[in-house]
């Protein structure tokens, strides 16, 4: 791309005090324990970031069984596993044909359409599809694997917040403790990583102060439990599209602000806040 051009495109970024372009953020959304809502909360937080004008890219790598086009309703006719033979030589307007469009600002980079192919994707296809995703978006929100694995360390080396989900239930609590653990002997950096609770306010015994504690970490954000969440999922519509007055709707839209606020901010004022 030539400078004339990043000049000429540079408003349809994010930008900051003086001016210029943010660079791109990656957000990873994780949990070793499946159905917690991990791809809920990852296509609706994208949209909701996407809803405010920033370009966003749901990069699906759960390449095995990724759910994020069916999710959103889509039918890609590419995916990462196109970009296994020729990533050297993409360029930024490549990787945009490779995307699945949901629309103008939201875009997916879809999983492996025949998941046999997912044992071609190395951790060096990872860094780079991940470094030409940045020169297109404004955020690149991961639905990561519900495991550790070189392609997702990879991508964790990559990544500015890491969003640890966790249901009200003692085997999701105890995979996000197991979790932190890892994180901990990967010395991976604790500002990095936030906490978020779904299927909140469930009375089932377990308070907010006692999860924080048995983890010890803060919850971040939290999702409530919401009947529109999976009749969203059953009509193949987003949430925020389906019903965006829904309880958990408005839960992912204070979230894609608290995300903005938690990255954007002067680095005085993030560090008084910690």
């Amino acid at each position: 791309m030539s400078e004339d051009k990043k000049i000429n495109e540079k408003d349809k970024h994010e930008t900051g005090k003086d001016g210029g372009k943010n660079p791109a953020k990656v957000l990873t959304v994780f949990s070793i324990k499946g159905g917690v809502g991990k791809t809920i909360i990852s296509t609706n937080l994208a949209l909701a970031l996407s809803m405010k004008k920033s370009r966003v890219v749901i990069f699906d790598m759960n390449f095995h069984s990724g759910d994020v086009s069916s999710t959103l309703n889509l039918s890609p006719e590419l995916s990462i596993s196109d970009l296994v033979d020729n990533i050297d030589f993409y360029t930024p307007k490549d990787m945009e044909n490779i995307l699945t469009p949901y629309d103008d600002n939201l875009k997916v980079l879809a999983a492996p359409i025949e998941p046999e192919l997912a044992s071609s994707i190395k951790p060096e296809l990872i860094k780079e599809t991940i470094d030409l995703l940045k020169e297109i978006a404004d955020y690149i929100v991961i639905d990561s694997p519900s495991y550790f694995h070189d392609t997702v360390l990879t991508a964790l080396s990559e990544t500015d917040r890491f969003y640890l989900i966790a249901t009200v239930d003692l085997l999701a609590l105890k995979s996000a403790l197991i979790t932190l653990q890892t994180l901990q002997l990967l010395d991976y950096p604790e500002d990095k990583i936030r906490f978020i609770l779904n299927r909140s306010k469930s009375k089932v015994g377990l308070t907010e102060q006692e999860i924080e504690r048995s983890l010890g970490i803060k919850i971040w954000s939290q999702i409530p439990s919401d009947r529109s969440i999976p009749m969203s999922v059953n009509t193949g519509s987003p949430l925020l599209t389906y019903f965006p007055k829904a309880p958990a709707a408005k839960s992912f839209f204070r979230m894609a602000a608290a995300v903005r606020g938690d990255l954007h901010q002067p680095r005085h004022k993030r560090e008084k806040a910690a």
